[in-house]
């Protein structure tokens, strides 16, 4: 017997020879989740995405699992992959085949088509409503009764026990959600991606209404994430079938993503007077009248321990709440929620990255860190994941393990943000990486020259370079955005500094020290305006700042930075010894912003 998977990965194939990419890529996409260790799924993938990345992707997939694979190993040759072109030595002029048709595509006949298609289902509800209209006639029951539409069940709400649709064929449901794809990293970029998630998970629901083509086409618009024309289809099936409780709560969702509240409010209410207490309308209604009235907070959050009492196993409804309190700053509710949430859904990213998001706002990077590779692990294609990822390791200073994470942002994200590419090329440049630092400070610039987290990035990028002059300008630009900030004041002072300005650096260190906020922000100020002064001969100011580095705490700074201390001040306590002889030349700044 020809498996499930077999099946649809046949229908794909059939799909692509008709033309229909669409098609074929919502099943393959489907495919992929269910066995990510097939090959064929992946090179066949590999013919219906949109971009060349994601092209060598798809086939670089299927090269990891099966070396041998000559389709794959070629198509990468023909995209160009120079150690592929090097290996297998393809002919210029074969070198752009069509790898999909080196693949077998099973032609069925014109009657399995119609039975794959699924068109046939409703002519055989038909056919046995018929049947059983005409049996019961028979018994003497009455067939009015027939034609009166029982109220349908919904599906199963979603709890830590994976739904039975995420196996099911593309055509056997409305929906079938395809943005949680559990993927590790690289990021399986093949599947349809935005950068903001969807409000809430929905629940899977099964609509089993007659107007069949109006399903079918909200189903792929809501894959596609077309708000629009998945409204105007349910609206079809609505007026077809008004008691269709489950399609005005997808209209409500669909129009929650657009942002139309007012109107998803209205969709929501619709559900509940067809079906009250329907735990995802309830849900989704408070969420909107929450957007409409912000300040309501506290009575959201009644109304969704409300929802919970009537469906306790319904998580999303818990992740919500989680998400109001972050919003507003209440880190230990939120985090009992999400741990309530954690013991029905324990392998949902969305949790780890919510736990991660409270650790910041406490002010615990490394606890969130270690939430969000927990997340990552769960779900590698959410950029969110990255993006804060990134941004923490950047902000504490480990600039190695912040490059990866803020390349994949670059690369996939849709909308260039100039101030990712300048963390991007300050990591490069701590990695002495100088040629693709500047490339990507001029790719950020490209995007926004006015931009004065770039310029403060490329300025410390000249800074560490010991380029004075051109650091200059770029920390001038920012300092008249904001003169109060130490790390400015810092920066500037190291530039006169170095340029030989002592005079013009000692006023900048005092901004600096005035506005610095921790000890070991003091402990830069104090050594490097110590050296400002072992260059001057200035005696007892060298004396002075360097005993008061000395009595910081040594973790507030490196321990070569006691040692300059010490040597000096011991220069400067003996009388034949001058304290000329003291170092001049600054160590690298840790950048804090």
């Amino acid at each position: 017997m020809v498996s499930k998977t077999d099946r649809q990965l046949a229908e794909a194939k059939l799909a692509i020879k008709n033309g229909d990419k669409h098609r074929a890529r919502t099943l393959l996409s489907a495919l992929v989740k269910i066995d990510r260790n097939n090959p064929e799924i992946w090179v066949w993938l590999s013919a219906v995405v949109e971009t060349r990345k994601e092209r060598v992707y798809c086939l670089q997939q299927a090269v990891s699992l099966d070396e041998q694979n000559e389709v794959a190993r070629a198509g990468l040759a023909a995209l160009g992959e120079f150690e592929y072109r090097q290996e297998m030595r393809i002919p210029i002029n074969s070198q752009m085949r069509d790898w999909e048709k080196d693949q077998e595509i099973t032609v069925y006949t014109p009657f399995q088509q119609v039975i794959m298609s699924g068109v046939w289902r409703p002519m055989v509800a038909v056919f046995g409503v018929l049947l059983v209209i005409g049996f019961l006639a028979f018994a003497g029951f009455g067939a009015k009764k027939l034609f009166t539409r029982p109220t349908s069940q919904f599906g199963q709400l979603r709890t830590s026990t994976p739904s039975a649709t995420a196996t099911a064929l593309a055509h056997e449901y409305l929906f079938i959600n395809l943005d949680t794809v559990n993927a590790q990293t690289p990021l399986a970029n093949l599947i349809h991606l935005t950068t903001t998630p969807a409000p809430s998970p929905t629940p899977y629901v099964a609509l089993n209404y007659t107007q069949y083509e109006y399903n079918r086409s909200a189903k792929f618009a809501y894959a596609n994430q077309d708000w629009e024309s998945m409204i105007s289809n349910l609206e079809k099936l609505i007026k077809h079938e008004p008691e269709a409780y489950e399609a005005y709560y997808y209209l409500g969702e669909a129009y929650r993503n657009l942002k139309d509240f007012q109107a998803a409010k209205e969709a929501y209410a619709e559900t509940l007077i067809l079906f009250p207490d329907f735990p995802p309308a309830l849900l989704g209604e408070t969420l909107v009248e929450y957007a409409l009235d912000p300040t309501a907070w506290e009575s959201a959050i009644e109304k969704l321990e409300t929802t919970i009492e009537l469906a306790p196993d319904y998580p999303d409804a818990r992740l919500a709440i989680a998400r109001i309190y972050l919003e507003h700053n209440e880190i230990y509710s939120a985090q009992a929620a999400l741990r309530k949430a954690r013991q029905d859904l324990p392998d949902e990213a969305e949790i780890y990255l919510l736990f991660a998001k409270s650790y910041l706002k406490g002010n615990q990077p490394q606890k969130a860190i270690s939430q969000l590779l927990l997340a990552q692990i769960l779900d590698g294609t959410n950029l969110e994941i990255y993006r804060l990822l990134g941004e923490t390791y950047f902000q504490i200073g480990e600039y190695t393990k912040a490059l990866e994470p803020i390349q994949i942002i670059n690369i996939y994200l849709d909308d260039s943000n100039p101030e990712f590419w300048a963390w991007l090329g300050y990591c490069y440049a701590h990695l002495d990486m100088d040629e693709k630092a500047q490339e990507a400070f001029d790719t950020a610039l490209s995007f926004d020259e006015t931009n004065t987290t770039v310029s403060y990035y490329q300025g410390l990028f000249y800074l560490d370079n010991e380029e004075y002059e051109k650091a200059l300008p770029f920390m001038e630009q920012v300092y008249e955005e904001d003169s109060t900030s130490y790390q400015l004041n810092l920066s500037i002072a190291l530039i006169n500094q170095g340029q030989d300005l002592c005079g013009k650096a000692f006023q900048f260190f005092k901004l600096a020290e005035e506005y610095s906020v921790d000890d070991r922000e003091l402990a830069s100020v104090y050594y490097h305006r110590g050296l400002c002064y072992v260059d001057r001969n200035y005696t007892t100011s060298l004396s002075r700042d360097f005993r008061a580095l000395l009595a910081l705490p040594s973790s507030a700074m490196p321990a070569e930075w006691r040692d300059v201390a010490k040597e000096n001040i011991a220069l400067v306590a003996t009388p034949t010894q001058t304290n000329t002889q003291g170092p001049t030349k600054t160590s690298t700044l840790t950048p804090r912003i």
